[in-house]
């Protein structure tokens, strides 16, 4: 995606940020529920 411009640097890393959040978001609620 990068390549093809329709993405830049800052994009990619927005992207892997608010992945990050979200992944430890799931982790605590299901640590929560069990």
């Amino acid at each position: 995606l990068e390549a093809k411009g329709v993405l830049g640097h800052d994009g990619i890393d927005a992207i892997n940020t608010s992945l990050r959040r979200m992944e430890r978001y799931w982790t605590d609620q299901i640590r929560y529920i069990y």
